[in-house]
């Protein structure tokens, strides 16, 4: 979830460091939540998804 807050000893220790030296501390999205989206959007049913992204 962007602007989600990282999480000490839950995310991937490389992505701690990330999102605290070049994201504000912010936590940087994993690849699979990036895929459940794109699986969204590739549902007949995303077709009611009109000229805005689901956040």
């Amino acid at each position: 979830m962007p602007l989600a807050a990282i999480r000490e000893g839950v995310d991937d220790p490389s992505l701690v460091k990330l999102g605290r030296e070049k994201m504000g501390g912010r936590r940087p999205v994993y690849a699979h939540e990036v895929a459940g989206v794109i699986g969204i959007l590739c549902l007949q049913d995303a077709g009611f998804y009109t000229s805005s992204v689901p956040t």
